[in-house]
């Protein structure tokens, strides 16, 4: 979880995060994010004050981390003509790059989340390139990176 704050606050140093766990919300597991204006900011008209008091609190499921990952070891299992040792070795470097997929995947996606809730705070339409990442990732942009991964994976599985 300190990796995902980690690259959080790397990313956008507009937020400070003020706690982060994995817990249940309703019936699914969540990665969840308390986080509070780090400094405040001129956004088009409109300035944003850093108010201490103020906490959001944004999500995102576990489940979506799983499918990127499903998807990089069934490709990684079912590839043909590949000894076992390259397959194992194919399965490491896939759980590797899964896991530095997700330090991005988590932090954009709950940033995301934060500035759709300041832009629909102050009714601004503005064009976000992390809404669409959003909309990219939770449309099958998963299954896609996880393709992606696989193949990498198996790629440097082969060689090495």
């Amino acid at each position: 979880m300190s990796l995902f704050k980690f690259v959080f606050m790397a990313i956008d140093s507009t937020f400070e995060v003020v706690a982060c766990q994995v817990t249940t919300l309703g019936d699914a597991e969540v990665i969840a994010f308390e986080v509070k204006l780090a400094k405040s900011f001129w956004l088009g008209k409109h300035f944003v004050a850093a108010d201490p008091r103020g906490i959001a609190h944004v999500s995102t499921t576990l489940v979506h981390l799983w499918q990127s990952l499903a998807v990089c070891i069934a490709l990684i299992l079912s590839w043909p003509d590949i000894s076992v040792r390259k397959r194992m070795l194919a399965l490491v470097y896939g759980l590797f790059l899964c896991l530095l997929a997700w330090c991005a995947d988590v932090p954009l996606v709950l940033l995301a989340s934060l500035w759709q809730m300041i832009y629909a705070h102050y009714s601004i339409t503005d064009f976000s390139i992390l809404t669409y990442w959003q909309d990219v990732l939770e449309n099958g942009g998963r299954l896609i990176i996880g393709l992606l991964v696989g193949y990498l994976a198996i790629v440097f599985g082969i060689k090495t």
